[in-house]
């Protein structure tokens, strides 16, 4: 037998750091910089152990690459995303590592959101596989399509460590701008305007610390800084609200928050405080007809909903309480609707709440045990939910669910290949009695 190879081991260089009177010695502290070439040289021997200790599995790795290979359908697309007069969707080749994003005109055929319709006019957007080429790492941070759908904004990360480079393509032409600006971290919004941009930069501990403005054709020296969080245990990011209304910025924590507005038709405004942070608390918002909606887990151990009048943010009122058999895990405002995210019972369900009839329902699911994952809802004035349901034995299945008439169709049921067979199992849910005599949910799949 051959003698295994010796592990590297790290060397030692305390480095002491004084905190609340005590000496607290990191002796691998130096690990962290990724520019020193003791660091790499390190990783490098580590990699090579590993290669070394695991050179037997060889065959076992490509077998079992092969046998999950064989199971996945390579040649895919999603269900487009209708939004504005363009279908939007991504779609993935064979033996090709990346997706493809694309989109077509909407014609407003019956068969439009298939996604095993042939599309003849589609227009490529960003092939990931030509822009990973030549890089031994590609990775998408952010991919954003300015409101009037002209200019696509994108996040790439090339090295692994999470430093985005910005980049903006006219979708008019397909040509890339000229404008580009490193060492970026995550979160993109656009302005209302379709010129500018809200970005996120990190400080050396890799935290999203600031957000900056970028206006298209200028340079970066001239991007002003919007926001800037001091605090080491927060992280920064920004979105667009899905009204179209506000750029959203946030500052959170494991146990704390705070959100910021800007108005997205004037991108130079300052931003305003929705509520100044407190202690423990935490809170999310999204932008309503009129109102702001924020979970929140104020006094509410299980989160709870509440609002705001746009125009007084800070003046909050119940709007859903605290229940202590659901857990609120998040809200989706749409112009007329509100779709609460609960889990009651270890099971996730949707609440829909029609504002225009002052109606609530909960979304029925056919199975005992089930996921629920809510998909991409761009629009604000839509009638239409879209969601994943699977359960033990049935795959990522797509769904439109009509939030006035409480009908869904299927989109799409994620293809299993190798003989895969869903009617041949059963799935059950049960409860187990812990010796407190406390209840616990089983989920059981059978054939």
């Amino acid at each position: 037998m051959p003698a295994l190879p010796t592990p590297p081991r790290a060397p030692r260089h305390d480095v002491i750091t004084p905190l609340h009177g005590e000496r607290r010695v990191d002796p691998y502290s130096w690990l962290r910089d990724r520019d020193n070439p003791e660091v790499t040289a390190y990783l490098e021997a580590e990699n090579a152990y590993t290669e070394a200790m695991t050179a037997h599995t060889k065959a076992l790795q490509e077998q079992l690459y092969e046998e999950m290979l064989g199971r996945i359908q390579e040649d895919d697309r999603t269900v487009p995303i209708r939004r504005g007069a363009w279908l939007y969707y991504s779609r993935t080749e064979t033996g090709k590592a990346y997706p493809i994003y694309c989109r077509t005109a909407d014609t407003g055929a019956s068969d439009a959101l298939s996604s095993d319709r042939p599309r003849a006019d589609e227009q490529v957007l960003l092939d990931q596989n030509a822009e990973a080429e030549g890089h031994e790492f590609y990775q998408l941070g952010a991919f954003e399509v300015s409101p009037d759908q002209t200019r696509l904004a994108i996040l790439e990360d090339v090295n692994g460590y999470e430093d985005f480079t910005l980049r903006v393509r006219n979708l008019e032409t397909g040509a890339w701008l000229d404008d580009r600006i490193e060492k970026l971290g995550f979160g993109l919004a656009w302005a209302s305007d379709n010129r500018t941009i809200f970005y996120t930069t990190t400080d050396d501990a890799k935290r999203s610390d600031r957000v900056w403005r970028h206006e298209l054709g200028t340079p970066r020296e001239r991007d002003a800084e919007v926001f800037h969080e001091p605090g080491v245990l927060n992280n920064v990011g920004v979105h667009r609200a899905r009204s179209g209304q506000f750029v959203i910025i946030t500052s959170a924590s494991f146990t704390d928050g705070e959100a910021w507005l800007v108005d997205a038709a004037a991108p130079t405004s300052a931003p305003v405080v929705v509520r100044t942070r407190r202690a423990n608390v935490e809170y999310d918002v999204e932008p309503g007809d009129g109102w702001l909606y924020l979970c929140t887990n104020d006094d509410a151990v299980n989160f709870k909903v509440m609002r705001a009048p746009v125009a007084n943010p800070g003046a909050w009122e119940e709007w859903l309480p605290h229940r202590p058999e659901a857990f609120v895990e998040g809200v989706i405002v749409f112009k007329r609707f509100i779709v609460v995210q609960e889990r009651q019972r270890g099971l996730r369900t949707l609440r829909i709440t029609d504002l225009e009839r002052d109606e609530t329902h909960y979304v029925a699911f056919p199975q005992a045990a089930y996921g629920i994952q809510v998909g991409t809802n761009p629009e604000f004035d839509q009638g239409d939910l879209r969601f994943i349901y699977s359960s033990l034995a049935t795959p990522d299945t797509v769904f439109d669910y009509d939030l006035r008439t409480r009908e869904r169709v299927e989109r799409k049921k994620e293809p299993v290949l190798g003989g895969f067979d869903e009617t041949l199992y059963a799935v059950e849910r049960v409860e187990a009695t812990a010796r407190d005599g406390t209840k616990v949910p089983v989920s059981l799949v059978y054939k």
